[in-house]
């Protein structure tokens, strides 16, 4: 075995080791690496997502609401590569604040297209339309009584 890494060092101590001391030790050390390689990453994360947010917010001020949005509009929108704009909508799709929907045309065939998710959303301010599979709730109040000649 090869030992490159610090974690490598430890597994294989932990793996040999006799003494129970040592082995506790190389097993602490391992789990307390591993914690910190684990938040280091989701900070990592968190920043990323905070960028791609913020580019979100300026694409979405700068775009037509109406249109598909791809990676093209969203990179004219705000100065950015075509590339980080499909990483920055990948993103928000991961977020849920974007949806892929049906393909467009593109300058090279179809692209895949997005819209935003609240632009998608029912408006809370219109009537439910009622299902017409549903049976009439009846009023208990009403007398069900047939009526009498």
């Amino acid at each position: 075995m090869t030992i490159k890494t610090y974690v490598d060092f430890l597994t294989a101590v932990a793996a040999t080791a006799t003494d129970p001391e040592i082995k506790a030790y190389a097993e602490a050390a391992i789990t307390k690496h591993d914690t910190s390689a684990d938040s280091r990453r989701v900070k990592a994360a968190d920043k990323a997502w905070t960028a791609a947010a913020d580019l979100l917010g300026s694409i979405s001020s700068m775009v037509d609401h109406a249109e598909p949005l791809t990676s093209a509009t969203a990179a004219a929108a705000v100065g950015i590569s075509t590339q980080k704009a499909s990483a920055v909508l990948k993103a928000g799709v991961a977020h849920g604040v974007l949806v892929e929907v049906d393909p467009v045309k593109g300058k090279s065939g179809k692209v895949k297209a997005f819209r935003f998710a609240t632009d998608l959303a029912e408006d809370p301010t219109e009537d439910p339309v009622e299902d017409p599979t549903e049976d009439p709730v009846e009023d208990p109040t009403e007398d069900s009584a047939p009526a009498e000649d």
